[in-house]
């Protein structure tokens, strides 16, 4: 069987009237060209093509298989043209669970990569700040608020009931007002926040944290907040002289606040988060989602 791309190629050397200039239309190598129209002639058991020094001619066999070939093609670009219509039709949304501080928008290179492989979903944005929204509760009952999470991710207590698509990395920060006497630092240590408050993700969201902390011996009053961050975390975060365990991608959040490198060897990944038991078309849009990030 005679594959499509080959046809194509076939087609393009014809119109061209030579394999070079062929392969210039086609990116690629002139003798990459050769080799598949050589495969042709070989699966056709015919010689379609006469060759000489100013180029390319065609055989009586390759006249009738350009004939027939243009047909085929057409007649494949309109199947795909008629499925991606079906497609169209079959209106299939996509929760995608985000705070409004974080840096999704980032992402538009990739939803526009997504949207022309599957043009039959729909991606709708549900903010995280609406207080219905509890952890890990949403974590346990993915699929009914929200299909997938966008956020930075560490809650290991819940890896049994989802999957984490991990698309990088954000480096650890100590939030604080832009009068405090630590604001003129470079980067703060964790021993500079000895005997202070400090608002933090519970415990076992950031183990190497924790477990720094511990290291250290250090007496630093943590204070739990949200297991996610939203704007209301900065918002009740600001009515305060203390300082908050934050990420590299808030640095903007509220005005009145700075974020300052902590210094610590690690970070937290971001990414996407799923069920890992997801229904066809959501396992579908997952699939490409991976596949994309990858690239």
């Amino acid at each position: 069987m005679i594959e499509l791309s080959t046809l194509n190629i076939f087609n393009t050397v014809v119109e061209s009237g030579s394999f070079s200039s062929a392969s210039t239309k086609l990116f690629m190598s002139s003798p990459a060209v050769l080799h598949r129209m050589n495969g042709l002639e070989e699966s056709l058991g015919v010689s379609v093509f006469v060759r000489n020094a100013q180029g390319i001619t065609l055989t009586k066999p390759g006249e009738v298989l350009y004939s027939n070939s243009k047909k085929l093609l057409e007649q494949s670009e309109h199947i795909v043209n008629i499925v991606k219509k079906s497609a169209m039709e079959t209106n299939l949304t996509i929760r995608i669970g985000s705070a409004i501080i974080n840096p999704i928008g980032d992402l538009n290179g990739l939803w526009n990569r997504i949207a022309q492989r599957l043009p039959q979903y729909h991606l709708q944005f549900i903010p995280l700040e609406n207080e219905t929204f509890k952890f890990p509760d949403t974590y346990n009952n993915m699929g009914k608020k929200v299909d997938i999470l966008f956020s930075p991710y560490g809650m290991n207590s819940v890896q049994d009931k989802i999957n984490f698509i991990e698309v990088g990395r954000y480096n650890f920060t100590i939030m604080m007002h832009v009068n405090d006497p630590l604001a003129n630092k470079k980067s703060i240590e964790l021993a500079d926040l000895e005997g202070a408050s400090v608002n933090m993700m519970p415990i076992g969201m950031s183990k190497e944290i924790d477990h720094e902390i511990k290291r250290q011996d250090l007496k630093i009053n943590l204070i739990n907040t949200d297991a996610h961050y939203t704007i209301n975390t900065f918002n009740r975060f600001t009515a305060s002289g203390k300082y908050l365990l934050s990420l590299s991608c808030w640095n903007n959040v509220l005005p009145g606040l700075i974020n300052k490198p902590l210094d610590v060897p690690f970070s937290l990944p971001y990414g996407f988060i799923t069920t890992n038991k997801p229904d066809e078309s959501l396992k579908l849009f997952i699939d490409i989602l991976k596949s994309e990030i990858k690239k």
